[in-house]
């Protein structure tokens, strides 16, 4: 058996490259106060420093503390993170919190708690793997992971992979809300250049359902030439309202179960915690990171579900992909 030293490659468009390096030590840090006023159709901003070259930052998680006595989660009907002017996430407070407890985190107090918004992929066994999609400061150039890679040919020596030049958090509140005190906190740790060349999209889809029974819808990619992998489907519907879904990728059929069996199969597994109201299609619900399905230059995405009955649908398409410049 022949063994080489080569280092191996990093594939600029491969979240996975990155899981073989090691992971630095995250602290809880302050950040800037947030600017407008999160009223009844207010908005309120929070922009995050990065800053530059050894000093960068890399955001592992932004936990924002929200309060008001007469407040409920859904006062706030959008949470917003925008990278470059680009909306990454768009999903409403009700929505993150039962995400946050399909991955095991508490569920939320209406009139005052903590929210999490956390950047990494959560539970995989691989620590590197579940950092490696953090908001990184500071990214890889093409020439730098040419030349980890061993290839001496450098055609844009200077351009890089993952420009974050602007991090911005918004939050707006629904008609009717209270005027709802904020502040914020972060994870952070020194940007590692080697990790985080993947970040995670949320893009919510509203699926009108006319009729019972098996309906198809297509999926698109956020953004066809930046995102490669498709990590996560979260349908907001109980059980009865969806009994089932199947999801066919490039005709060929990825995901099929009943809802029962969906959640059956996490729960015994014990990585997510499944929640009343929310079906997901988890490609990482075994904790392996290089499970989700590669999505980009497929062919068709089509969502096969069962109804029994009709309404409006929330999904939110969870990519893994590159940032756009």
């Amino acid at each position: 058996m022949r063994f080489s030293l080569r280092r191996p490659r990093v594939s600029p468009v491969d979240f996975r490259g990155a899981m073989r390096l090691p992971v630095v030590k995250r602290d809880l840090t302050a950040v800037p106060s947030f600017s407008g006023a999160l009223t009844s159709g207010g908005r309120a901003q929070i922009q995050l420093p990065l800053r530059e070259g050894e000093t960068a930052l890399r955001y592992h998680q932004v936990m924002i503390t929200f309060a008001h006595a007469s407040m409920t989660l859904a006062s706030i009907e959008a949470i917003r993170v925008k990278l470059n002017g680009e909306n990454i996430w768009e999903l409403s407070l009700t929505q993150l919190d039962l995400i946050s407890r399909f991955d095991k985190r508490a569920a939320l107090t209406a009139t005052g708690d903590t929210m999490t918004l956390d950047f990494e992929r959560m539970a995989l066994e691989n620590p590197a793997a579940r950092f490696s999609t953090a908001i990184n400061g500071a990214a890889p150039t093409l020439a730098s992971l040419l030349a980890q890679a061993g290839i001496d040919r450098v055609g844009r020596s200077g351009q890089s992979l993952n420009p974050v030049s602007d991090f911005t958090i918004e939050l707006q509140g629904a008609a009717g809300a209270p005027a709802i005190t904020l502040s914020a906190r972060a994870i952070v740790s020194n940007a590692n250049p080697w990790q985080g060349s993947a970040i995670i999209r949320r893009r919510r889809i509203d699926w009108v359902v006319g009729a019972t029974g098996e309906q198809a819808l297509n999926i698109e990619l956020t953004q066809p030439t930046q995102d490669r992998w498709l990590n996560r489907l979260y349908i907001f519907a109980t059980s009865a309202q969806m009994t089932a879904a199947r999801l066919m990728v490039d005709n060929r059929v990825r995901h099929q179960r009943t809802a029962t069996e969906n959640s059956k199969i996490q729960s015994d597994i014990g990585i997510r915690a499944p929640q009343t109201g929310l079906y997901v299609l988890d490609f990482t619900e075994h904790g392996h990171h290089e499970n989700p399905i590669l999505a980009r230059g497929q062919g068709a995405i089509q969502l096969y579900a069962t109804f029994g009955s009709t309404g409006t649908y929330p999904i939110i398409v969870e990519t893994l992909g590159r940032v756009t410049s």
